[in-house]
């Protein structure tokens, strides 16, 4: 298993980005968020898969928190038919540059939220 770990620091504005250097592929298996203690209670965090082969990919989003949690994002299989099944099992595929944005995070503050990216290939 690898990990990956990505860490914004928010403007004045309460935004900010902080995009992997290195182009990465293979399965989301769990992402880790951290929040500085003084980001607001309103922090959107959305992880995100881009400038791959394909579209640009959202992983995960959470709207509206501040709370250190674990996530385990999964994406629903198809039958052979091309139905979707409504179990949501699969872990997410990827292969881009992934990436953290922050909105709402506060003001000015330094490492605002921290995500450690879990993936295997």
């Amino acid at each position: 298993m690898r990990t990956l770990e990505l860490q914004v620091t928010v403007s004045a504005l309460g935004a900010g980005t902080d995009t992997a250097p290195h182009l990465r592929y293979g399965l989301i298996e769990a992402i880790h968020l951290d929040y500085a203690a003084t980001a607001a209670a309103g922090t959107d965090v959305t992880i995100s898969c881009v400038d791959g082969p394909g579209p640009d990919l959202t992983i995960l989003t959470v709207a509206n928190a501040n709370t250190d949690a674990w996530f385990y994002p999964r994406t629903v299989a198809n039958t052979l038919a091309g139905v979707a099944q409504a179990v949501y099992d699969v872990k997410v595929p990827f292969k881009g540059y992934l990436k953290l944005t922050v909105a709402d995070g506060g003001v000015s503050i330094v490492d605002c939220v921290t995500a450690t990216i879990f993936y295997s290939n």
